[in-house]
């Protein structure tokens, strides 16, 4: 296979979108598609070189894999041993215990699966995973493992409509199990079951190039046109989906395809791609990539808050710096056959994947604790108020008739409240419970990570929601259930459909990136506005009230953008930040909360809803203009929006209050104790 310089120029319109993408810059929100670019660029150059070698009798299996050990793994041991260092020296233990999971993974290839069962690749909490970007490795050495075997089995049944055949059949079946799978967003997006199409849309390039000439003239111009022109509309209008496989990525993978195919020395785009620059990074870019999201975690993880858009920018140029060092003083010694034997390269492969796995692992099995000494003991105890999502609750049970997944807090009282939320209501759930025991009521549990209290609308995974959605508003409107429902969610992010920023350098995500809403109805997915949003809040509410059931809603928590308790710790353990107590500005947190409650107002006075406002608890109270993030030197926050228990006790008690004066305690809950 013969140089093509404007390979390594795709290279470079693959991996700086990512890069810019990751280090936030809102105009690149859509520069995650680079990685699909990557994987056709694999697939198409992995293939040309095996298709030679089977053709000219020189296939190797074993030359195959140290040909793959030579190119990845010496670059990505010395990041990970640099990311180790770093995250031994920086990271609370918590951090610590998930990296070190996440470091054996890497080491073994299966960060991608390790990525699908914790937080998404869009969550915030991505921006302080060192090793977040090398799930793509993961699906590229997973695939490279049965390739190989599979076109060399192929090529023997009978070359080239053997080999077209398993490519298109597997390529095909990938794409269909992305498509209609029934499988979580974040699988969809991690595995290499649903990413193999994009590599064999490249290996299917390869093949069409080994027996047909590239397209020359018009056509040629055209194609690459077109090709370059798909990648960048992708990139621009991707935004941050996780809804994967998407337009985009269709759109991104045939862009890839038709400018390997169609961009000759001959065409402009050819000609770009070729301009010395272009190449110089994209000789560097697997370098690059693998510096680059080290740099940025350890930014978020060491700064007190997010690092100013200008640090980010200065890290987009060191992380192109130690590419270039890396490419020259690691990446091209160890392709080196005369400098470098096989024996020293397979001793190293086994010596690092042995060697990380098992620091790894320690950290992981120590709960994070390795090195504890780092830190004083109150800076590790603010630190552990930040805790996942998922909790299991004390004092609850399933019961017959309760929606299959929840529970019932304290069985033995008849459950006359019923809280249904997403992950916003889990957070309150064993306060509200507690509280309520005390007054002889029983509660149940409605409430799940990403799933809406309403039917109608989605923006998480439907379906997981979906079903579970319809089964709990069915029991609901029975006489089965409690008579008081309260519903409570992350509003905001339903009306506004946008991640928050604070505006004082605490931006969720990747600088505010859409957030789409659905309808939960059959048929193709409906975006839904913020109009459509609040009518079919407004429709699920009445068919509650015509049911007979007191309904309450408790309104948006004030985001903090800063991730709370770490944001304590770091300040406690390094010092700097913002002024203490921690606060955010109320009339951000107003102006976002503007559509939302107003909508919940207007039900209130026309439809009978009960309101509470926990800006009224958090906010204008110790300081005028601020909402707190802490009091008494204690986090109101378990992330960055997520209450602690301390501001659960807070809210829930002011919204007891309010239950208690509106008269629902005494007319409602009294005569079922």
């Amino acid at each position: 296979m013969n140089y093509r310089p404007e390979i390594d120029g795709l290279r470079t319109i693959a991996v700086l979108p990512v890069i810019l993408f990751h280090a936030g810059f809102a105009p690149f929100a859509g520069g995650y598609v680079g990685v699909d670019v990557f994987f056709v660029i694999s697939g198409y150059l992995i293939t040309s070189i095996l298709l030679r070698e089977l053709a000219e009798g020189r296939f190797s299996l074993v030359g195959f894999y140290e040909r793959r050990a030579r190119r990845i793994l010496p670059a990505l041991f010395v990041v990970m041993l640099v990311s180790m260092i770093l995250a031994f020296t920086w990271m609370m233990p918590q951090k610590l215990e998930q990296f070190g999971r996440h470091l054996s993974a890497t080491a073994t290839f299966f960060s991608n699966i390790y990525l699908a069962n914790a937080s998404g690749y869009f969550a915030q909490a991505s921006d302080t995973r060192p090793l977040l970007h090398t799930w793509s490795l993961a699906v590229e050495e997973q695939y490279y493992v049965l390739f190989p075997i599979a076109l060399w089995a192929l090529w023997r049944l009978g070359k080239m409509p053997a080999i077209a055949a398993g490519l298109i059949l597997a390529g095909l079946a990938s794409y269909a199990y992305a498509s209609w799978g029934d499988l979580d967003d974040s699988y969809r997006f991690n595995l290499l079951t649903t990413r193999a199409w994009e590599i064999l849309s490249g290996a299917s390039a390869a093949l069409l190039l080994r027996h047909c000439a590239n397209p020359q003239g018009t056509g040629a111009q055209f194609g690459s046109l077109l090709g370059a022109g798909l990648i960048v509309w992708s990139m621009i209008e991707a935004g941050a989906s996780e809804t994967f496989p998407n337009i985009y990525a269709v759109a991104v993978v045939l862009g890839a395809v038709l400018v390997i195919i169609c961009a000759t020395p001959a065409t402009w785009v050819g000609r770009l791609l070729s301009l010395r620059f272009m190449v110089g990074i994209g000789l560097i870019s697997y370098a690059t990539y693998l510096w680059h999201q080290p740099l940025f975690a350890f930014a978020h993880i060491r700064l007190i808050t997010d690092p100013p858009e200008i640090l980010m920018a200065l890290l987009v140029v060191v992380s192109l710096g130690l590419g270039w060092l890396t490419w020259l003083l690691v990446e091209n010694p160890m392709r080196d056959r005369a400098k470098v034997s096989s024996r020293v390269i397979w001793a190293g492969a086994l010596a690092g994947v042995i060697g990380f796995t098992s620091i790894g692992e320690l950290a992981y099995r120590t709960d994070g604790l390795l090195f504890l000494h780092r830190f004083p003991r109150d800076v590790v105890k603010m630190a552990d108020h930040h805790v996942g999502t998922k909790r299991k609750f004390k004092n609850c049970e399933k019961q017959d008739g309760i929606p299959d997944g929840h529970c019932v807090f304290w069985p033995e009282l008849k459950p006359q409240v019923a809280l249904w939320g997403d992950s916003h209501g889990i957070a309150i759930m064993d306060v509200l419970a507690t509280s309520l025991k005390n007054l002889g009521v029983g509660t149940v549990n409605l409430s799940r990570p990403s799933c809406r209290p309403s039917p109608m609308i989605y923006n998480g995974n439907q379906s997981f929601c979906g079903q579970r959605s319809q089964e709990i508003f069915e029991y609901l409107l029975s006489d089965a259930s409690p008579p008081v429902v309260i519903l409570h969610a992350r509003w905001n992010r339903l009306f506004e459909q946008t991640s928050f920023d604070n505006m004082e350098g605490g931006a969720e995500g990747r600088g505010g990136f859409g957030v789409k809403v659905f309808a939960a109805d059959s048929g193709p997915a409906m975006p839904l506005t913020a109009a459509d949003v609040g009518e079919r809040l407004r429709l699920s509410v009445e068919k509650l009230r015509a049911a007979g059931k007191t309904v309450l809603i408790l309104a948006s928590i004030p985001e903090a953008g800063w991730n709370v308790p770490i944001m304590m710790s770091k300040n406690m353990a390094f010092g700097g930040g913002p002024d203490r107590p921690f606060t955010t500005s109320a009339r951000v947190f107003a102006d976002r909360d503007r559509r939302s409650v107003t909508q919940f107002r207007k039900l209130a006075e026309l439809s009978g809803v009960h309101l509470v406002e926990p800006s009224k608890s958090l906010c204008n109270t110790t300081l005028v203009g601020r909402c707190l993030l802490e009091a008494n030197q204690k986090p109101l926050y378990r992330d960055d929006d997520h209450l602690s228990r301390d501001g659960a006790n807070l809210v829930v008690g002011d919204m007891l209050k309010q239950m208690t004066q509106a008269g629902i305690i005494a007319k409602v809950l009294a005569p079922h104790q």
